[in-house]
């Protein structure tokens, strides 16, 4: 898919609904970043082809104003902010729920792993937890299975979606409608004749004002939206690597080494990861 750009604000005023599998299937991968001297084996809750799990024109650096969260997704983050005395604006960024886990945005870090740079949303099994999985593998058109463990050293890694609303955007707030509820885009209108002794500017004028101060209004979001996310996390295009998965200490994995470039999906059982998470001996 065609990635946004940093200026760019797309709307979402209704609810994205990805496919299951895109909230539901851990994938690993096996795979170089570019600029780097050493390959990364990483975690991730949904495949790397972010085109079928994300809304149209999703990246790094794009965000939706006005946005709702996609289906299976919750506010994670969000701060308001006043515009004027009638207006005030919500900026989120919305993060996956899976099963019973629900991910938190990642905290602010220096690190320059892959994916701390591109999927700002995390899940960690709580301390003296181990979260056990099994997962898939091929090759060679060979189907095999195989397990991992992760305790709370580990990291399952998602791609959050950004996005901005007003007060005035919706019939139903953004925030409560984050999962499989969708919420309409409402707007008012009121009519009235020219009064010429209260303003000397005609309709003609007025509706041009309007207009003006309408996308003035737009471009102040798009730099607010902007100005919010450029401070939280880097803005670089996902063209650097291919696929997601694990790694990160607290992660093992029975993959045969041979097989360690090899794209491998994941899937927790039929319950969630914390359903069927052992407590550690010792700890």
């Amino acid at each position: 898919m065609e990635a946004a750009t940093s200026s760019s604000f797309l709307p979402l005023t209704t609810t994205f609904k990805p496919p299951s599998s895109c909230i539901s299937d851990l994938w690993a991968v096996h795979s170089s970043s570019s600029g780097s001297s050493g390959t990364y084996t990483w975690m991730n809750l949904g495949p790397s082809d972010t085109a079928a799990c994300l809304p149209s024109g999703w990246a790094t650096s794009s965000y939706y104003s006005p946005g709702l969260c996609p289906s299976g997704y919750e506010i994670a983050t969000a701060v308001t902010v006043d515009i004027d005395v009638t207006v005030r604006e919500t900026r989120a960024t919305c993060c996956p729920v899976q099963g019973e886990n629900s991910f938190s945005i990642r905290p602010t870090t220096t690190n320059t792993l892959p994916w701390y740079d591109y999927e700002v949303c995390q899940f960690q099994p709580p301390e003296h937890y181990t979260t056990i999985y099994t997962f898939t593998f091929s090759t060679d058109g060979t189907t095999a299975t195989s397990s991992g463990t992760m305790n709370s050293a580990g990291l399952i890694n998602a791609y959050g979606v950004e996005i901005c609303w007003q007060s005035t955007d919706f019939s139903t707030p953004a925030a409560t409608a984050t999962l499989s509820t969708s919420a309409a885009v409402t707007s008012t209108s009121q009519t009235t004749a020219d009064d010429p002794s209260s303003s000397g500017l005609s309709s003609g004028a007025k509706a041009g004002v309007g207009v003006g101060v309408a996308i003035g209004g737009i471009l102040i979001i798009a730099v607010a939206c902007t100005f919010f996310f450029a401070r939280r996390r880097k803005k670089q295009d996902v063209g650097g690597f291919q696929g997601d998965g694990m790694a990160m200490g607290g992660v093992q994995s029975t993959v045969p080494s041979e097989l360690a470039a090899l794209t491998a999906k994941a899937e927790l059982s039929a319950t969630s990861a914390r359903s069927v998470i052992a407590e550690m001996d010792g700890r």
